[in-house]
């Protein structure tokens, strides 16, 4: 009654002035039942606007159904729609300033999942009016598809999703909308879900998200948008427009860059852009908080590559600088160092034209390293892993040889090019055997980069190079190795012969630096593949408590070999970054211990 006797009083009201045509964005159902209307609207502030919903009037059958929602409520008064028709909600909305109008409705739990129609009558227009539809979830289908999901795993979801997900499933009887329907009409992210074509990606969205809390109507939405969202960043090629599509606050957005005109980002060239983005998508899976801190670290570093002169170069690492958080561990080289002018002037002149190799901004602290006058550090003889016992000056050839396999002439000796890797260098001899044979290049034509990380991909290309192993044809069995790439042969070889297994989830993990503990795994399967056996480890290290379980055993196995080293401190640092000094000196390591077999 109260309805009714609303409707005919604004009704009454409608007949005193006119509005032109309603323009309305076409909303969609969220998944409590709630609708965001928003409109724009030529009529004074505080107009009043009836705001109606029902569901969607159809006339015909089979192919021959037509929506004449539309129609019908033209010729009819908002009292008339009121009492007549179906209508799950009745509210009133008033005109802002700037002629906009939001109203947020809420649904009846007992509405089914289907197209609705939002209905305005306002003043002057003398009825009613469709401004637009919207597609409803019912509660029901919302709550059946829960229980679907929720009773799945990682082992079982594919059953689940090869047969539902694009048709429909039953439920005690009852038919039920097909997943993957039901999540597009519940997410504010329409258009990704739209794209969805086939049961595959829906697969991969719904096996990452298995296992972590049961999901609620509200979380399994937000966590399939996220889910899809990180998903679109590793699959689709246009990086940008995906990190673009989900950037900034509020509803679907999920991670703050600095992408707008005038950033550090958009004052790059193209070729560094690209470089960057291409590195994000083979980043493997972030968080939104790792994604800000790499895309802020390789924008950084892009940034560093365009110096040019040393005061360029004092004013970037300052403490005035923007970026003086980032560069307070160069500052603390510099400082411990105690250079005079010229030694300074002289480190900035190797750092400039060692700066193009740099990838990470441990790189560039490892550059900085490099380049003091020291080679980064004094020439102690101790056997610790910062600074090994060089191999034997005789022993040039790393390549394994079996046992009836023709002597081969050495190769011709090669100069070292790199300025960062000196004679008195504790990495030289290690750096120049892997040089010589071809397996390592530089940063740049004369930077190595001795102290700098190096990343999972590239260890394992130095590893199937230097032991000789052949390529594999490039078929790739993880997600975020790429057929094609330089380093997707290597580590397929590396796969087939179970030196690696990747880091769970169909992951490897291109373009994450390998820790020392990792490292020690792959190395300790090489000793294994060959048939070595290593004595029981006498080597105890002050921090074996770090180590992690997976790779205890490994860390004493190489340890034994002589393979691996600590630190002056007895301290393996298993979680450390493997340098790609350090990476020379144990692949040197492991191929003198297979050939002594």
């Amino acid at each position: 009654m109260k309805k009714r006797i609303l409707a005919i009083m604004l009704s009454a009201l409608l007949a005193f002035c006119h509005i032109p045509a309603l323009a309305a964005d076409n909303p969609v159902s969220a998944v409590d039942g709630t609708v965001t209307i928003e409109a724009t609207i030529d009529a004074a502030e505080g107009t009043p606007v009836l705001i109606i919903i029902l569901p969607t009037i159809t006339e015909g059958e089979g192919d021959e159904v037509e929506d004449v929602t539309a129609q019908r409520v033209a010729g009819m008064t908002a009292a008339s729609v009121i009492t007549t028709l179906g209508v799950e909600y009745i509210g009133v909305s008033y005109v802002e300033a700037d002629g906009s109008l939001i109203h947020n409705c809420k649904m009846k739990d007992s509405l089914p999942t289907g197209e609705c129609h939002v209905i305005f009558s306002y003043i002057g227009s003398g009825g009613c009016y469709s401004a637009g539809t919207f597609e409803h979830v019912g509660k029901d289908d919302i709550t059946a598809l829960l229980g679907k999901f929720n009773a799945g795993n990682k082992d079982t979801c594919g059953v689940f999703i090869d047969e539902d997900i694009n048709g429909e499933f039953e439920e005690d009887g009852v038919t039920r909308k097909a997943p993957k329907e039901i999540l597009r009409k519940s997410s504010a992210d329409v258009e990704y879900y739209t794209g969805l074509s086939d049961k595959t990606d829906f697969h991969t969205i719904y096996y990452l998200i298995k296992g972590s809390d049961t999901l609620t109507s509200v979380t399994m939405v937000s966590t399939f948008n996220e889910t899809g969202a990180w998903n679109r960043l590793r699959a689709e090629e246009d990086t940008l427009n995906v990190l673009s599509t989900y950037n900034g606050t509020g509803s679907n957005k999920y991670w703050e860059l600095d992408l707008e005109e005038g950033s550090d980002f958009d004052g790059l060239g193209e070729e560094a852009k690209t470089s960057i983005l291409s590195k994000i998508k083979a980043g493997g899976h972030y968080t939104n908080e790792t994604l800000e801190a790499a895309f802020h670290d390789l924008v950084l570093v892009g940034v560093f590559q365009t110096i040019d002169t040393r005061e360029e170069l004092e004013d970037f690492i300052s403490t005035e600088s923007p970026y003086a958080e980032d560069f307070a561990g160069v500052r603390e080289i510099l400082e411990n160092a105690d250079l005079d002018e010229f030694e300074l002037t002289e480190v900035q002149n190797d750092v400039i034209a060692g700066r193009g190799g740099c990838e990470t901004l441990e790189d560039i602290e490892g550059l900085f390293e490099a380049s003091l006058p020291s080679g980064g550090g004094d020439d102690d003889d101790d056997v610790v892993e910062s600074r090994p016992v060089k191999p034997n000056k005789g022993t040039s050839s790393i390549t394994v040889k079996e046992p009836d396999e023709e002597e081969k002439p050495v190769p011709a000796e090669k100069k070292l090019p790199f300025k960062d890797v000196k004679d008195n260098h504790w990495a030289h001899e290690y750096v120049k055997q892997l040089f010589e044979k071809g397996a390592i290049n530089g940063v740049s034509e004369e930077a190595f980069m001795p102290e700098g990380s190096i990343q999972r991909q590239d260890f394992v290309k130095i590893l199937i190079g230097a032991m000789g192993i052949e390529p594999n044809s490039g078929i790739t069995v993880f997600n975020d190795v790429p057929v094609g790439a330089y380093y997707t042969k290597f580590i397929m070889a590396a796969y087939e012969n179970n030196l690696i297994s990747g880091t769970g989830e169909g992951i490897f993990g291109v373009g994450n630096n390998i820790s020392r503990q990792d490292a020690a795994v792959i190395m300790d399967r090489v000793l294994k593949m060959r048939g070595i056996e290593t004595s029981e480890s006498n080597v105890a290290f002050g921090d074996d408590a770090s180590i992690a379980d997976y790779a205890r055993e490994a860390v004493a196995n190489v340890a034994s070999a002589g393979i691996f080293g600590g630190d002056e401190n007895k301290n393996f640092n298993p979680k450390n970054n493997l340098s790609r000094a350090e990476a020379c000196a144990i692949l040197c390591r492991l191929a003198q211990k297979l050939g002594e077999v």
